[in-house]
């Protein structure tokens, strides 16, 4: 068999062994039920359920979890300020771990507690809002009434539109805003510690939890799984 031959049949070796390893990691995803999606910041993992304040303790304490926060988005916020009222606004959670934000502070400083908040830039910019102004955030029959603190970047996310005034809430304060558990919520963003345990991570959290949330990975997740 000549050289040329030989690199060859090499090569189309090579090339059924990858299609091979290629088709049997589609396989897996597919019958494993695996959801990706582009999650905010740097999160790995994004879980959606009814969580109760000990679900969002459980999911912090798994061996394989670097940090876990409620995420959530609320539509139909009217804020009211100074300067007038912005309706039909969206609150988002503002994650304590930067990783997990789809955001970025632009001027002040991240809210604490349940009585702080931030605009977004534009908002703030375009109304002539001042740091330490008090706004009254209104949903449904519940307000909340909170200083500004900060001013944010528009979050990167498909969840908030591109025109609407986007408000940044802790979890505390969300809480206020939704009428839930003031340590649960409705959707967290996890990290992982390892992005190669996903699998195992997934099938601890069923474990822990009794029950089957709804369990999206990252996109950049597809390599290690």
């Amino acid at each position: 068999m000549t050289r040329t031959r030989s690199r060859a049949l090499l090569a189309g070796l090579t090339a059924v062994v990858v299609a091979a390893t290629g088709y049997a990691v589609h396989d897996r995803i597919q019958e494993s039920g695996l959801h990706f999606a582009d999650l905010a910041g740097q999160a790995h993992v994004r879980l959606t359920a009814d969580f109760s304040s000990a679900d969002v303790t459980t999911l912090a304490d798994l061996p394989d979890t670097d940090r876990a926060e409620c995420n959530e988005t609320v539509y139909e916020v009217d804020v009211a300020g100074p300067k007038g009222t912005y309706p039909r606004a969206t609150a988002v959670t503002a994650t304590e771990d930067e990783r997990l934000r789809a955001f970025q502070l632009r001027t002040g400083r991240m809210p604490a507690g349940d009585a702080e908040v931030l605009l977004d830039e534009g908002t703030v910019s375009s109304q002539g809002l001042q740091l330490g102004d008090r706004l009254t955030l209104s949903h449904g029959r519940r307000k909340l009434t909170a200083t500004l603190v900060g001013s944010a970047s528009r979050p990167d996310t498909r969840a908030v539109g591109p025109n609407e005034t986007v408000v940044m809430l802790p979890t505390a304060a969300m809480a206020k805003v939704t009428g839930g558990d003031p340590g649960g919520c409705a959707q967290m963003l996890v990290r992982l510690r390892d992005p190669g345990h996903a699998l195992a991570y997934r099938d601890a959290v069923l474990k822990a939890l009794g029950f089957n949330p709804g369990l999206t990975f990252d996109e950049d997740l597809r390599k290690h799984i």
